[in-house]
């Protein structure tokens, strides 16, 4: 019975609308975007994105932390707890040296919000990197 009403209460805070969320008590984080799209890339650029967040709980919201996929991506955010209504920032930097190919990389958020509310927190990242080589084909037939 308590599983059957902790499930359910889980489904109901993890679907609850976003004009909703102030109803709830502590904080609540919600992102401008989960995903970003660098599209395409040559190997070796350092590119960065910065993803927006808002807390639009009722308490102060604390990123914890970020966890990051790999030395390629490297995440920094706001350290400040972030009070009702104000925004904060994650921002991202990736490495492409050494990483041709398609890539997607998440990083998982963890905070101070009530665990149903936000879990899973994942923002992703994602591209296509080109070797040299791919590159300057790639350049040379765009002037043709």
């Amino acid at each position: 019975m308590i599983v059957s009403f902790i499930l359910a209460a889980g489904l109901v805070f993890g679907a609850m609308p976003r004009h909703e969320a102030h109803l709830m008590r502590g904080p609540v984080i919600h992102f401008d975007e989960m995903v970003h799209d660098f599209g395409t890339m040559k190997e070796g650029d350092v590119v960065n994105y910065v993803f927006k967040f808002t807390n639009s709980g009722n308490e102060p919201l604390i990123i914890e932390d970020v966890e990051q996929p790999c030395g390629c991506t490297i995440p920094s955010w706001s350290k400040e707890p972030i009070m009702p209504g104000k925004t904060g920032e994650v921002k991202v930097i990736f490495n492409s040296k050494e990483r041709p190919g398609v890539f997607r990389k998440t990083l998982a958020i963890k905070t101070n919000a009530p665990a149903k509310v936000n879990d899973p927190l994942m923002l992703m990242i994602k591209g296509n990197v080109l070797t040299k080589k791919q590159w300057k084909l790639k350049a040379t037939a765009g002037t043709k």
